[in-house]
């Protein structure tokens, strides 16, 4: 009899959405032991940060262009955030060229063990602060002009590219160097520091086809030259994505898929209520103009991407990419309406 334990593999069927019904009411603190529990919707925020996950290959510059040309990115623009207060929370949570261990996600990261060790207590308290004045500007600006609307603004964390060498677009990983598999967004010290701030935080999941993801990252773009590591990296990813979705299903805001940027339904139901367009057909003429349609992969060019040696760690990256997309479609269908 063999008993295998395997982390990764067993996380896709160990891990069940929460039974928020049975949980207690949010503690205001951070205790210990139970930070990573703690709940707030936070309603009352005059500001939204969304921050959009995905693995890379899954369309993060498609959709920064497409939020550049969105009024939330206006309104951005309108309350002075742009591109200052842009920089500095992109510098407060990845530093990827120097001082790594003053970013709360790139502390975790050390080229050299002559590095300093990150005091990550101190920078959660930091990007806390930021998004707290953040949220107090938006307020007093409200207060100090009746006729600006009182909607809530939404303030996409990671679009748009404006720290492209250190913050990129905090795609999973981010950027190549020594830690590779390390260098992505920790949901949980991130929704921290929200919380500590009392400000509205939520995620959208970004999405691909598992061939085209291999495709853009190895062949056009180079990130790896070897297909097996790269399909290993990216199943392991979307295994911490699952997870991640599973621990704040509350959180979820949107579950957008690359390959269906064209769709109306999809459009006018998933994007525009974060994008906020004027109308449906402002929205669909700039993702017309914005992206650009490839062909589907054909049966012979998945062979060439994934070649038959290299099919059991393919179909295992494929598995993982369905179970996430089947989490992350079942929390929004839960959480409709909430």
């Amino acid at each position: 009899t063999f008993l295998i334990l395997a982390c990764g593999a067993s996380l896709l069927s160990m891990i069940r959405v929460p039974d928020l019904d049975s949980m207690g009411s949010p503690s205001p603190s951070l205790p210990r032991t139970e930070s990573s529990l703690i709940r707030q919707k936070n309603s009352d925020s005059p500001i939204k940060f969304l921050l959009f996950l995905g693995i890379e290959g899954t369309g993060h510059h498609y959709w920064n262009s497409l939020v550049m040309e969105s009024p939330i990115f206006e309104r951005i623009k309108k309350y002075g955030f742009y591109p200052d207060s842009t920089m500095t929370l992109s510098n407060q949570l990845y530093r990827h060229q120097d001082n790594r261990w003053k970013g709360l996600w790139s502390s975790t990261c050390k080229w050299t063990e002559m590095e300093q060790t990150a005091n990550v207590t101190g920078l959660v308290d930091e990007v806390a602060q930021t998004l707290k004045t953040m949220g107090e500007r938006v307020s007093q600006f409200q207060q100090q002009n009746p006729s600006e609307s009182r909607q809530t603004l939404h303030y996409p964390v990671n679009f748009p590219e404006v720290n492209l060498a250190n913050f990129g677009v905090a795609s999973y990983p981010m950027f190549l160097k020594p830690c590779r598999a390390l260098q992505y967004p920790i949901l949980d010290v991130w929704y921290q520091a929200c919380d500590i701030a009392g400000v509205s935080c939520e995620h959208v999941y970004l999405y691909r086809d598992p061939y085209a993801v291999i495709k853009s990252n190895v062949d056009n773009r180079k990130f790896s030259r070897d297909r097996l590591q790269s399909i290993h990296l990216y199943t392991g990813l979307l295994q911490i994505l699952y997870a991640q979705l599973s621990m704040f299903p509350e959180r979820l805001a949107g579950c957008w898929d690359y390959d269906d940027a064209l769709s109306e339904p999809f459009l006018l139901e998933q994007v525009n209520p974060i994008l906020q367009f004027a109308s449906d057909e402002v929205l669909v003429q700039t993702s017309v103009k914005l992206y650009h349609a490839k062909p589907p992969l054909s049966e012979s060019e998945k062979d060439r991407i994934a070649p038959p040696e290299l099919i059991p760690y393919m179909n295992t990256m494929i598995r993982a990419h369905d179970a996430v997309i089947e989490q992350c479609k079942a929390i929004q269908s839960r959480f409709k309406g909430a």
